[in-house]
Parts: structure tokens; C-alpha cells; sequence
């Protein structure tokens, strides 16, 4: 029971001795669990059965974007550099949603995170809040900015093209840069929602 979990550890005798594991699954399952802030436990009773539970916690969408931001903050610092975050806005989601129904306005948003997915560098980001929100936190400079929402305007226009007669769709965004402009998750998304806001 105490190395139940460990690296190729086995236990007990296979019944098909031809087909024999690596003694890794529980490991990683173990692994897998542990990275979702979770918990595996094992109970056994001899000759009667042994019984695997785990528990996962369940995470509000803001506190899954604070910590990712988070996190990417401890890799900025670390590098020394500075990060932007920055806040895509579909304005006119629920037109969208009128006309073409929600599926397609989320899909509309969607395209706009997979857009951002093309670009992003490990330690980078991109997360949807809300339905009609794209975050990304990413070494984007505030010259560049003007070029990505032009390419993002570009490439979901493109997709909204393919099942309307809708010319273009209305984005804005609202933009911080770590450290200049917050020191936190909160001190940051606080920043770049008064740009937003202000537009």
C-alpha cells in the first residue's frame, strides 16, 4: 500500500504472465491528479477488493485566470521581462447570438482564442472569459498591438464570412503590461478593463 504509487512498482502476480505492465499507471495517474490540485487515495481489504477514489477541486473561471496569470508573472520575473495582458472583446456577441444562434456566436469567440493559440510561446496564454472575452498574456509589445487586432479582425471576419452576410465584426481590447501597470493578477486585469472600458 505504502509504494502502491511508486515509479514501476507492481503488485501481486499477473494472471497472463505474457502480458505484463510497467508498473506506471497509478504513477501517472497519481501524476496527473496531483497537477489538478487534486488527491488519490487507495483502500484495500485482503481477498475482498481494493478501491481507488481521487478528488479534484472545482475551480470558478476567475480563479483559474488568476492563477494562470499568476504563473505567468513568476515566469516573467524569473526571465526579467515584461509581459502584456491583454483583453479581446467580440462587442457584438449578442448580435451574433440573435441571428445565428449561440453556438455560432461562441464558436465566433472560440476563433479568436485559437487565433491567439497560433502565437503564443510556452509561459504565454490565451483563456475565454465570459462568453464574449478572449484573454491573452503574452510578450506582445504595445506598438504590436495595432497589428494583432488588425490579424484577429482578419481571421474572424474571414469565419463569421462563412455563415453570414455580415461585413465585419466589432472588437475592442483593453491592455496592461506587467510590471509597469500591475504587480497581480487582480492589480493587472484591473488595468487593462478601465483601457477597455475607456474605448
Amino acid at each position: 500500500m505504502a509504494t502502491v504509487f511508486d515509479r514501476f512498482h507492481q503488485v501481486g502476480k499477473a494472471i497472463n504472465t505474457s502480458e505484463k505492465g510497467t508498473g506506471l499507471g497509478l504513477s501517472i495517474s497519481k501524476g496527473i491528479i496531483e497537477l489538478h490540485n487534486g488527491k488519490i487515495d487507495v483502500s484495500s481489504e485482503l481477498n475482498k477488493g481494493t478501491q481507488f477514489s481521487f478528488n479534484l477541486p472545482i475551480y470558478t473561471e476567475d480563479e483559474i485566470l488568476f492563477e494562470n496569470i499568476e504563473k505567468g508573472i513568476t515566469v516573467a520575473t524569473k526571465k526579467h521581462i515584461k509581459l502584456s495582458l491583454l483583453i479581446i472583446r467580440l462587442d457584438n456577441f449578442d448580435g451574433l447570438k440573435k441571428e445565428h444562434g449561440i453556438k455560432l456566436a461562441k464558436d465566433t469567440t472560440h476563433k479568436i482564442l485559437e487565433a491567439f493559440q497560433d502565437v503564443i510561446a510556452p509561459g504565454e496564454f490565451s483563456f475565454i472569459k465570459g462568453n464574449n472575452e478572449v484573454v491573452l498574456f503574452s510578450d506582445i509589445t504595445k506598438k504590436d498591438i495595432v497589428s494583432v487586432i488588425n490579424t484577429l479582425e482578419d481571421i474572424v471576419n474571414k469565419f463569421v464570412a462563412e455563415f453570414t452576410e455580415q461585413k465585419s465584426i466589432k472588437i475592442s481590447y483593453g491592455y496592461s503590461v506587467y510590471p509597469n501597470d500591475g504587480e497581480s493578477a487582480k492589480e493587472l486585469l484591473q488595468s487593462a478593463y478601465k483601457t477597455l472600458l475607456n474605448k
